[in-house]
C-alpha cells in the first residue's frame, strides 16, 4: 500500500505539472512562478526537479520565455534541465515538434 507522503507528492507533482503545462506559452512569467511556488511550499526539491525537466525538454523558440525564466529564477532547476533536454532528445519525432533544435539549446 503506498503511503500517504507517497500519494502527497503525487499529488503536488500533479498540481505543479498542471500549474505548468498550462502556461509554457506565457510571455509573462512572474505570476506562474509565483503560482508554482505557493502549490509546492517547503517542497522546493520537487518544484526544482519538475520545473527543470519540463523546462528542459520543452524549451523552443515558442516556449522560450517560461522555460528561461523557470532556469533563471527557480533554485536548483538549471541542473535538472539537462535531464529534459536529453529526454527530448530519446523522444520519437512525430511530428516534427520534437526534432532536436539550436534553438532547444539554452
Amino acid at each position: 500500500m503506498p503511503s500517504s507522503l507517497h500519494d502527497s507528492s503525487e499529488v503536488l507533482e500533479t498540481r505543479l505539472a498542471s500549474i505548468l503545462t498550462s502556461h509554457m506559452l506565457t510571455e509573462d512569467p512572474e505570476p506562474v512562478l509565483r503560482d508554482l511556488r505557493v502549490a509546492a511550499g517547503d517542497n522546493t526539491a520537487l518544484l526544482a526537479r519538475l520545473c527543470g525537466q519540463v523546462a528542459g525538454f520543452f524549451m523552443s523558440a515558442k516556449t522560450a520565455v517560461m522555460c528561461s525564466a523557470i532556469v533563471e529564477h527557480i533554485d536548483g532547476a538549471a541542473e535538472w534541465a539537462e535531464i529534459g533536454r536529453q529526454r527530448r532528445l530519446l523522444a520519437v519525432d512525430h511530428d516534427g515538434e520534437f526534432e532536436s533544435s539550436p534553438e532547444a539549446n539554452f
